[in-house]
């Protein structure tokens, strides 16, 4: 994974409006809020994609997946 094993920052995502980014359990995905709506950074496609439109809170669930309520 960019940036995990040397202790170097890298910038994954650029955009305004992000926070609270989430490990997935299985550390293959970043979870993370963007103006309400909720996205994953997979490290292994450098992709990032949405999961939910509108969240109000998530959580890592099992494997690479999380848990959200809207």
């Amino acid at each position: 994974m960019p940036g995990m094993d040397d202790g170097k920052a890298v910038l994954l995502v650029k955009g305004a409006g992000i926070s609270a980014p989430v490990f997935s359990n299985d550390g293959n995905n970043i979870a993370f809020m963007r103006n309400g709506a909720l996205y994953a950074y997979d490290f292994a496609t450098s992709e990032v994609r949405i999961l939910l439109k509108e969240v109000d809170a998530y959580c890592p669930g099992q494997n690479d997946g999380f848990y959200a309520s809207s």
